[in-house]
């Protein structure tokens, strides 16, 4: 099969994953949130945020690592990478439990405090699966990683409100967080078809340190908005502030399912062409345009009836997730629109490019938050993490740098997807007139045809899969 069948089928594949994972998620978030409520809600997702975090942190970038080369490793590199990984965990969990006695001794106890040494115990899991899903997302085998991760999200949501009802509480859903990276650790491997050993290269680890470092710290700085709320709005504004930032963080990512997908699939894609300029530069700008296209109707679509929506379906008690909900719609629809912008630079090993505009972005959104929150509260992180994708400008600079392209492809689509996603905050029938700019955008003649290529594309993908 050609490339770029591969990449239609596996993105095929993985939009259908995340489709079905959305309804997982979103059924078991609403029963946890339900049951739970706001504070205890709040109490274990904040913690949770931190275990994922350190997992990346001590995933040490290894799965772009491996998937980015452009020649297939071999056993001994898994081996070494899985060895590699047995190191950065262990002293990633350990010092995350003694910084945690650390904070108890100076600033007193904490409720998040017991919460997270437990999640600690997910930190190796999350990160020593990385060399399987490696293996697997370069063979294209997107239809095991859909089985999987599908399979993981039944085992985390299944756990955690099972034992709820059972009257574990909070403790509920991080049991099911435990018993969730381990599933995954275990099926990724036995579906990988590989058993990893210990095997030890001074010149491997060498390699690895020095790949892990840039793109580690660019990928931990993108993905510390997850920890701004624990650590900025927690301590601010409180666990009930912290439940609501999740849920609406919840909601973002899950409707942000094509950006996932589609990047997954353009890291190991685009590393398979990264020496032909014209075909990178097709591939970014079509990509573009597909992104905002599949991830701006997503998030228009649920804006119009989130104000409902939200309400009925998890509570009036969590409507205080609409504060703050239409300003991350806008800011992931923006980072969707660049998110292979970042695949590009990490492809052409230019990490300390990406490390550097995700900082700026994470600097704006710290700073704002803890100035804004005593002000207007929960609203200061969705402001925050919106004015923050002023990084995007940053972004297309530095691509810009290594390869000429054409934006104004995408901004007709920013223009139409922007303004629907903060119908929340004007309501109905008046937030219709925010549609307006999608249907003057939709009559043009050439994003009319657009619309219908990538419609018969879409199709044939479908078909194929």
């Amino acid at each position: 099969m050609s490339l770029r069948g591969h990449i239609l089928r596996g993105g095929a594949y993985l939009a259908g994953r995340e489709v079905a994972g959305m309804v997982v998620r979103l059924g078991g978030v609403l029963a946890l949130t339900r049951l739970l409520g706001p504070s205890e809600f709040g109490l274990y997702a904040g913690p949770a945020a931190l275990a994922t975090f350190l997992g990346l942190v001590a995933q040490w970038g290894t799965e772009v690592f491996l998937i980015r080369r452009e020649e297939e490793p071999s056993e001994r590199l898994y081996d070494e990478t899985f060895t590699f990984l047995v190191a950065t965990t262990t002293v990633v969990t350990l010092g995350a439990l003694a910084i945690s006695y650390a904070i108890e001794w100076i600033a007193g106890p904490s409720r998040f405090l017991d919460p997270f040494r437990v999640l600690l115990l997910a930190v190796p899991l999350n990160a020593l699966w990385a060399p399987a899903q490696a293996r697997i997302e370069r063979a294209f085998r997107f239809r095991e990683m859909a089985v999987l991760e599908l399979g993981g999200d039944f085992v985390l949501y299944a756990a955690s409100v099972g034992l709820v009802l059972a009257g574990a509480g909070l403790w509920g859903p991080v049991a099911g967080y435990v018993a969730w990276q381990l599933f995954l650790l275990l099926a990724s491997y036995r579906y990988a078809r590989i058993l990893p050993r210990l095997r030890v290269s001074e010149d491997r680890m060498r390699e690895l340190w020095r790949f892990g470092f840039t793109y580690s710290a660019a990928d931990w700085l993108q993905r510390g908005k997850e920890v701004v709320n624990p650590l900025v709005v927690g301590p601010l504004l409180g666990p009930a502030a912290v439940g609501h930032v999740a849920l609406a963080l919840r909601l973002a990512e899950t409707l942000s399912f094509v950006t996932r997908a589609t990047w997954r699939v353009s890291v190991a894609a685009l590393g398979r062409i990264q020496s032909d300029a014209r075909r990178l530069r097709r591939a970014l700008e079509e990509g573009m345009t597909l992104q905002l296209l599949a991830s701006g109707t997503v998030f228009a679509a649920f804006a119009l009836v989130a104000q409902w929506a939200v309400p009925a379906v998890f509570g009036e008690q969590w409507a205080g997730a609409l504060d703050v909900f239409p300003f991350l719609a806008a800011a992931y629809v923006l980072t969707a629109a660049f998110s292979l912008h970042t695949s590009l630079l990490y492809v052409m090993q230019r990490n300390e490019r990406v490390a550097a505009v995700n900082a700026a972005r994470l600097l704006t959104l710290v700073t704002l938050c803890a100035s804004l929150a005593p002000l207007v509260g929960i609203q200061a992180f969705g402001v925050a993490l919106l004015v923050s994708q002023v990084g995007c400008i940053l972004l297309d600079r530095e691509v810009r740098a290594v390869l000429d392209y054409r934006f104004r492809r995408a901004v007709p689509w920013l223009m139409a997807f922007l303004p629907p996603v903060f119908v929340p905050f004007a309501g109905l029938p008046e937030g219709l007139l925010l549609w307006l700019p999608a249907a003057l955008v939709c009559m043009a003649p050439l994003p009319r045809t657009t619309l219908a290529g990538y419609a018969r594309v879409a199709r044939g993908a479908v078909l194929r899969a």
